[in-house]
């Protein structure tokens, strides 16, 4: 292969190039399109016998010669090529080490609440209200349940439901009170001593007496109530209980303004 002297300022370049297959690179660079000729015993090279690719800067022969003159204008650089912006050979990378080339995005591996071992399921929707006589108004409803243990010995329960949740501005429920139904139960059983158990229950439940002859009730509340139970022996089990609590409900106050009718004239 020779090479005809060129000027450095220029960018046509001449050369002669052995053919040693059906594939041949011309340069290192990109080549112009439409200013590549070939010349075979100062004969201009039929370009139905080559296929050009000028950005990758290759020749595909259909018939090769064994020599061939090329020649053709470069661009500054093969737009054809592999462009990085570290050379991914000097990378130390081995075994368990990681890239630091390569950006992995962080793995989330903590559960809800910092805590292990707690399953949840739930929805959220939101929906669109419009009509004739109506301004658009945006509804949302919620539905999330929890439960697990958060401890060795302690399991929760927890249910937060709401049908009516309205778009704030900051997206989220500003208090507690405004959910329609919490509830969340803390209790905890004795494997030693499977009559022995303790629970705490805090939001909304259902005060209920046992079932008895006197003093039966059932009241929805919301409030807090602790049980416990001790297994003293034999058929011997003690319970003991407390609650405190609020009737669920709305106090509503309305005034209403009355005027008295006019004193009948008598003629």
């Amino acid at each position: 292969m020779g090479a005809a002297g060129q000027t450095g300022a220029s960018n046509l370049r001449s050369r002669w190039v052995r053919s040693t297959g059906d594939t041949l690179r011309i340069d290192t660079l990109s080549i112009a399109p439409g200013s590549l000729s070939m010349l075979v015993d100062s004969a201009v090279v039929d370009p139905s016998m080559y296929q050009l690719d000028p950005f990758t800067s290759v020749v595909i022969w259909r018939g090769a010669p064994d020599s061939v003159l090329v020649r053709y204008r470069v661009l500054p650089l093969l737009l054809g090529g592999t462009v990085s912006h570290k050379d991914p050979s000097r990378s130390t990378t081995s075994g368990d080490r990681p890239d630091p080339f390569k950006y992995v995005p962080p793995r989330q591996a903590n559960d809800l609440l910092e805590v292990r071992g707690l399953s949840r399921s739930g929805s959220i929707s939101r929906g669109l209200l419009f009509g004739n006589n109506q301004d658009l108004s945006v509804n949302s409803t919620l539905n999330l349940e929890l439960g697990g243990r958060i401890s060795d010995k302690i399991q929760v329960l927890a249910s937060v439901t709401d049908n009516n949740i309205p778009i704030q501005a900051g997206g989220n429920t500003a208090e507690l009170q405004d959910f329609d139904q919490v509830f969340i139960k803390l209790f905890e059983e004795d494997s030693q001593r499977p009559g022995n158990k303790w629970e705490l229950i805090a939001g909304d439940f259902v005060l209920q007496k046992p079932t008895s002859h006197f003093l039966t009730y059932l009241k929805k509340t919301k409030g807090i109530s602790f049980d416990t139970r001790a297994d003293l022996g034999g058929d011997r089990r003690m319970t003991i209980g407390a609650s405190a609590a609020i009737s669920k409900g709305k106090f509503a106050r309305n005034v209403i303004l009355h005027q008295n009718p006019p004193e009948p004239i008598f003629l």
